[in-house]
């Protein structure tokens, strides 16, 4: 909650900051797969329930977080029947798992799933950045759409509140949900940096 702001100032601050936080925060996200025995997200997966294609759905429902804001590999293995989550991915040491108990698959008995998972960081959404003119890859590498942002929701409401007699000045109540990588407050410092970064490029003064 921030108050008292001058009038019209609520939805001036609200729509910057809610367009930061959704599109301008960095985070990490799964930017493409190898699953064995398989070359494209419409292909059967032997010995598994789901499909290449749902698999892939799932996969893009992994939250991860990059400790150090770099890329990193995860790889899964999974031998027998078995209900297959997050938590038999192994990634690596600069990598952390958010939601562990996401289910990615399902093995039928005698069957398998190996897939190795390519995490990049960014910011907002990107589209899958399939190599042009290559509908199969070298290496079976299957491209995901990416959601890096770890801001999953943000809702503000402005209100009016008074100061002395005045009673025009704005009350604005700011809702800022995340998917577990990142602390809302820590987020929303973050956004209000960005915002206050770019806007100095407008100072044609060194200020007083």
């Amino acid at each position: 909650v921030a108050q008292p702001l001058e009038p019209g100032f609520g939805i001036t601050l609200g729509n910057a900051l809610r367009r930061v936080l959704l599109g301008g925060v960095e985070g990490a996200a799964v930017t493409s797969v190898i699953i064995a025995g398989v070359n494209n997200e419409f292909a059967v997966v032997p010995g598994v329930v789901e499909d290449a294609m749902q698999i892939c759905l799932n996969v893009k429902q992994i939250v991860v977080r990059s400790k150090d804001g770099k890329p990193g590999k995860m790889r899964l293995s999974v031998q027998g029947e078995a209900q297959v989550r997050v938590a038999d991915i192994k990634a690596d040491d600069n990598l952390e798992l958010v939601n562990p108990q996401h289910v990615l698959a399902h093995v039928a008995k005698g069957g398998s799933l190996d897939i190795e998972y390519f995490v990049e960081p960014g910011r907002g959404y990107r589209q899958a950045q399939w190599p042009e003119g290559k509908t199969l890859q070298d290496d079976s590498r299957i491209y995901l759409d990416a959601m890096f942002s770890p801001v999953t929701r943000v809702t503000f409401e402005v209100e009016k509140t008074r100061v002395g007699k005045e009673i025009d000045y704005d009350k604005l109540i700011l809702q800022v949900s995340t998917n577990g990588t990142a602390n809302p407050a820590d987020v929303l410092h973050y956004a209000v940096s960005v915002l206050r970064t770019q806007l100095e490029h407008f100072l044609v003064s060194s200020e007083i």
